[in-house]
């Protein structure tokens, strides 16, 4: 598996599905190497690193390789630069984020080539000794111009993100790693594509649902590579993700103040106490505690929540809200919390800070709701987080969303969430009094229990990819 990002060392969108993904193929019996630049967040965790006495070497480049192996039985290559004379290292994969889109381009192709070339060495090596790869896995822009190269094995390319495509004047082909032969299949106008390198030159193409799939082959979400990949439809499959649940688990989670699961949620209501207490907000059982997934945006919805507070508060709720997001829309929002402070609590963005995924398990626990409502979704991972921790989805029914939920119906005998279709604050507001007025009824708990009893395990994706790897 070739990766720029592994959580929880480097996560900025693929590194999360790096990690869980391996770690379920492993769990399968599979034989797993992520391969991975050196970054500064290893060492910071204080991860050991073997150095190996002598770098890879290609024709014009070298890079030196750290080994370590992780306690799933995962095994890591990392890469870096050879170091110039007097130097201990190059440090040529610098900063948090190293493939960041803020970064100078040229010194993007530079380290995108070193780590391309880097990852063709590694694999001759291992052919050379008799264990060459039998798949290599490679995932988002960064990694996918190493499809065009002679690996010794069959590519799958995973695309995260379709925004994010490593777009470089065509000049800049040879610096990216891509073989001079093959540099047209990598050609988008009168620019060289990582992407599409990849997406040319790989075997298999997946990206996060079949939602987003579907996104991708039409006009306008694949930022000028649909079509590429309506052309290599043939091999081009979405997969569901799903929730690490080692990380993820309410029965096991020790951040919580008291754990539970899908058959005792009692403890879940010790949890929401906590949390109220904490936030001197008035305990009152029969109030619904809810909070508004991600940030105060207009991509997430943020506008049609600030439109409906009015009408949303007016029923006997309890909403929390992030503090991050578009600055009007924040400044409205402090405005109607003024109005209502026992029904409306702006907190510091739990997506931010280094106890960000700590803090975000102990909301998921305390809330009764969890409001998303996203203009678009590729994954359904805010969605799946909420079900393993039994807080009720209300959802707006698009994209990757659609697919995983089921709209409750009145008495709450069936289904697994409230959905909505129209995208509009008049939506907001309905789906959520009808959540809160299920909140009310006695098979609120059997709603509730059949939730968090959805399979969101990293199982079925990982047994699809090896699937894939199969064929």
């Amino acid at each position: 598996m070739v990766s720029a990002e592994l959580s929880p060392f480097a996560d900025t969108g693929c590194g999360g599905v790096v990690a869980a993904l391996a770690k379920g193929l492993r769990q399968l019996g599979h034989d797993v190497t992520v391969a991975i630049p050196r970054l500064e967040a290893f060492e910071a965790s204080g991860l050991m690193l073997a150095r190996r006495l002598s770098p890879l070497e290609w024709d014009g480049g070298q890079a030196v390789v750290f080994d370590c192996q992780l306690p799933s039985g995962v095994k890591l290559a990392l890469f870096d630069g050879v170091p110039s004379k007097g130097e201990k290292t190059a440090a040529r994969f610098t900063g948090e984020a190293p493939f960041a889109s803020d970064v100078e381009p040229e010194l993007l192709a530079e380290r995108c080539g070193l780590f391309v070339k880097a990852v063709q060495a590694l694999c001759e090596e291992r052919a050379k000794a008799g264990h060459g790869f039998d798949v290599v896995h490679l995932f988002d822009w960064p990694a996918a111009p190493a499809a065009l190269n002679e690996l010794g094995a069959r590519v799958l390319l995973t695309i995260t993100d379709a925004t994010n495509q490593g777009s470089f004047p065509a000049r800049t082909a040879e610096s990216l790693g891509i073989p001079k032969e093959r540099a047209g299949e990598a050609r988008a106008g009168n620019r060289v594509n990582a992407l599409k390198a990849g997406i040319s030159g790989a075997d298999v193409i997946t990206t996060i649902s079949d939602a987003y799939a579907r996104d991708l082959a039409s006009d306008g979400h694949a930022g000028g590579l649909t079509r590429v990949l309506v052309d290599r439809s043939d091999v081009f499959f979405g997969v569901q993700l799903g929730v690490d649940y080692a990380v993820h688990n309410p029965a096991t989670d020790p951040s919580l103040p008291q754990r539970y699961d899908a058959e005792d949620a009692s403890g879940k209501q010790v949890c929401k106490t906590a949390l109220l207490r904490q936030l001197e907000i008035p305990l009152s059982p029969e109030r619904p505690l809810m909070a508004f997934a991600g940030d105060v945006t207009r991509a997430g919805g943020g506008d049609w929540l600030v439109s409906a507070l009015p009408k949303l508060l007016a029923n006997d709720v309890v909403l929390l809200v992030s503090d991050a997001g578009d600055d009007t829309l924040i400044t409205k929002l402090k405005s109607v919390a003024e109005r209502y402070p026992d029904n409306l609590r702006i907190l510091p963005s739990w997506e931010a800070g280094a106890n960000s995924h700590v803090e975000k398990r102990k909301l998921l626990a305390a809330c009764d709701l969890w409001l998303i409502a996203p203009r678009a979704d590729r994954s359904a991972t805010e969605l799946m987080l909420a079900q393993r921790y039994g807080a009720v989805p209300v959802v707006h029914a698009v994209g990757a969303l659609a697919d995983s939920v089921v709209d409750a119906d009145a008495e709450l005998s069936t289904g697994t969430g409230f959905a909505f279709e129209d995208g509009s604050p008049k939506a907001v507001t309905a789906a959520v009094a009808r959540a809160i007025s299920g909140y009310q009824k006695k098979r609120w708990s059997a709603l509730r229990r059949r939730v968090m009893r959805q399979d969101v395990s990293w199982d079925r994706p990982a047994r699809r990819f090896q699937q894939l790897y199969r064929a």
